[in-house]
């Protein structure tokens, strides 16, 4: 099966941070304000969200659901947080957990982004930890040490599924 038939669209969700360099609004996420993603979260507009590292991060139901009214297969990115959420809210869905080879090869991927600061940094490498302790929740683990492993394994795991019919 190839990949145009696997029908994939990525879900673009919101966050109230700012973007980083070479992020861009409806491409990478959609950047609102904190007080913005609050009304959502009140008008329950939100699949799933949550806060951390003092910024707010969710899946707008409206999008997801555009999604699959038009026949996407629809890959969220989301923290396991999210995944819980959204494994009481809906009944039909895969979950993949993808992980690095360790924290310390994390580590290094995140210095050479040079996107984040030293605390940062340091967070979101406890997060990982505590999130690793997760996986056993998920259906599928894929191992991302090599980019073009990871895709042959996930393009591998939606085909079995999407022939599960």
């Amino acid at each position: 099966m190839k990949n145009e038939e696997l029908n994939l669209s990525i879900n673009i969700s919101c966050t109230s941070r700012s973007p980083r360099k070479g992020e861009i609004n409806k491409k990478d996420y959609y950047f609102i304000s904190k007080e913005e993603f609050q009304s959502l979260i009140v008008e329950n507009k939100f699949l799933e969200y949550a806060y951390f590292f003092g910024e707010y991060y969710g899946t707008l139901r409206d999008t997801v659901q555009e999604l699959l009214e038009n026949g996407r297969n629809v890959i969220l990115e989301i923290e396991v947080l999210g995944f819980h959420q959204i494994k009481e809210k809906v009944k039909d869905f895969i979950s993949i957990f993808i992980y690095p080879p360790s924290i310390e090869h994390l580590k290094e991927r995140l210095l050479l982004r040079k996107t984040e600061n030293s605390e940062s940094i340091v967070k979101r490498l406890q997060k990982a930890e505590e999130e690793l302790k997760e996986i056993i929740n998920f259906q599928y683990k894929v191992l991302n040490d090599s980019i073009d492993q990871a895709l042959l394994s996930l393009t591998q795991i939606v085909t079995q599924e999407i022939n599960k019919g």
